[in-house]
């Protein structure tokens, strides 16, 4: 699976790659490339299991998530 992770993390513009840098920044490349490889079993587990179809995302898909968990907490702050 790590294999998997690399090869994953080599894509130009991809979900993956944008997932490995940001984990990369603070636990650096090996324990990032174990946390990516374990979101895939994740995925390949849900994909086998449950029937679910594979999306492709981009890393535009990531950061935008990322937006929205952000600007989620901040209005949360504001009405506590």
């Amino acid at each position: 699976m790590i294999q998997i992770a690399w090869a994953a993390v080599k894509v130009k513009n991809g979900y993956w790659r944008a997932v490995y840098l940001q984990l990369k920044k603070s636990r650096g490349a090996k324990k990032a490339i174990v946390a990516v490889a374990r979101r895939l079993v994740k995925v390949i587990y849900k994909i086998l299991v449950h029937d679910h179809a594979y999306q492709k995302w981009t890393a535009e898909k990531y950061f935008g998530n990322r937006a929205q968990v952000k600007e989620f907490k901040q209005t949360f702050k504001k009405a506590c």
